[in-house]
């Protein structure tokens, strides 16, 4: 392909006006996004005594709170950091696609990721979401450098893992589901060695290792984590509270190009497609030999595969691992909540690269292939609007409106208050009221404890289950 790395410029340039479109149609922060302003504003270790009950790991949070102290708290400062990770996972996802296959395959799944409205929507988002996907983009890329071209020089070697290990860090203090990541790594080297699990710690204990120093590490917040919000009644824990439907698989990767509301002849139209290009990222890949004859570690005198074949199941295989292995676990743990596969999607859209890629070599149907481009281009921008709508919160007008409709027996006799829901409600409107009512959450049992502990540790529960 010609002058790659301009139409990446172009991609990358279409992903910046798409996501600065929905920015300006966010309005105000929502529960989870004044969640993150409010507690990252906090001094560091009064942020600790409360996040420590959080389901994920602050290192979000605390990257918020220097980025607040540099650009302010409001809606489009406490955005701009997701935008700027939503916006350089781009030419992550080329670089991978380009090493793991072609550059026309990294060119699609960039396009994908610029375009998809779910990707979109999560980098204007005061959430982790963004810098996880961007983590584990540098992480896997890394793994991928360190496994298929072993450095020769031993200071290159031990710079690369170092790096690695310490993105993986990065990775799992950000997100609790960070460690499916992990675990789709290890699936992989697994099935490489076609299961057999000694020759596995054979060649791949310095993976075994970093991976149990890594465990080791983050053993206090699993600990914590399960004490918390595992062994509790599920109606009490967020993370295993969403179970899976009977279409859990299509739908988290429908919900990977489109987030809006469900259009049935857009969903069609998409399924279509996306089964043209798996079918063509498979039908040639060599998925089920994971190791090329006549060159197996252990010797043989098989003749060997064809070299670029081996390499393409290799990534196949890769990507399958990075896509499944996940959505497995998330299954078997109830897990259908499609913001926490957000570091899924990118294998996802590599493999519709690589089908895109071996498409457009074929001379009968490559007259479809930009035609099919720009069909689901169109398809995902009409996405947008519905996309925009259930974007836009206006905590800061019910707020005003509060505000306006107090009267002056209620300012003067200090006889009125206003009764919010306390877990899922007052921080967005604490945010933008700028009335003298006393604002209460109604909570129906003194449980002692302050605002912002009940806020952490029962943000998910209504007032129902009270």
């Amino acid at each position: 392909m010609k002058h790659p790395w301009l139409i990446l410029f172009i991609i990358f340039l279409l992903a910046l006006l798409l996501r600065l479109f929905i920015l300006s149609q966010r309005g105000s922060l929502w529960f989870d996004e004044a969640f993150s302003a409010h507690f990252a504003a906090m001094d560091l270790r009064e942020m600790w005594s409360f996040l420590k009950f959080e389901n994920n790991p602050p290192l979000y949070f605390v990257l918020l709170h220097f980025w607040m102290k540099l650009f302010g708290s409001s809606e489009l400062a406490v955005r701009a950091l997701s935008m700027v990770f939503g916006l350089a996972a781009i030419p992550m996802v080329y670089g991978l696609g380009r090493k793991l296959h072609s550059a026309t395959a990294g060119l699609f799944a960039a396009f994908l990721l610029a375009i998809s409205t779910f990707q979109v929507f999560y980098a204007t988002e005061t959430r982790m979401y963004a810098l996880y996907l961007f983590l584990a983009l540098v992480a896997v890329w890394l793994f991928l450098t360190i496994e298929h071209n072993v450095p020769q020089r031993k200071l290159k070697f031990y710079i690369l893992h170092f790096t690695f290990f310490i993105t993986l860090l990065l990775l799992v203090w950000t997100h609790i589901t960070a460690w499916l990541i992990v675990l789709a790594m290890f699936a992989y080297l697994l099935w490489q060695e076609k299961f057999h699990f000694k020759q596995f710690v054979i060649h791949h204990s310095k993976f075994l290792i970093l991976g149990a120093l890594l465990a080791l590490q983050f053993l206090p917040w699993l600990v914590n984590f399960i004490t918390l919000k595992v062994a509790v009644p599920l109606s009490q824990g967020w993370f295993f509270y969403l179970p899976p439907d009977r279409n859990y698989f299509l739908d988290i990767m429908e919900t990977f190009l489109i987030f809006g509301e469900e259009n049935a002849f857009v969903v069609t139209l998409l399924s279509v497609i996306v089964a043209i290009l798996l079918w063509y990222a498979v039908r040639k890949a060599n998925i089920f030999s994971p190791c090329p004859r006549g060159r197996l570690r252990g010797g043989g005198s098989e003749p060997p595969l064809n070299p670029l074949l081996e390499e393409e199941g290799k990534s196949v295989r890769f990507l399958l691992c990075w896509l499944l292995v996940p959505l497995l676990v998330g299954f078997a743990f109830q897990n259908a909540v499609p913001r926490y596969f957000i570091a899924v999607a990118p294998a996802f859209y590599l493999l519709l690269g690589i089908g895109f890629s071996q498409w457009a070599e074929n001379k009968r149907s490559r007259i479809f292939v930009p035609l099919a481009s720009l069909l689901i281009f169109a398809l995902v921008l009409s996405d947008y609007p519905s996309l925009a709508k259930i974007g836009h919160h206006q905590w800061d007008k019910l707020a005003g409106w509060v505000s306006q409709m107090q009267n002056e027996k209620c300012k003067m006799q200090n006889d009125c208050l206003v009764l919010i829901n306390p877990h899922s409600e007052i921080l967005p409107f604490e945010r933008y009221y700028r009335g003298k009512l006393p604002v209460m959450g109604f909570y129906p049992r003194d449980d002692r404890d302050s605002r912002d502990m009940r806020i952490v540790r029962r943000n998910w529960i209504s007032l129902a289950d009270e």
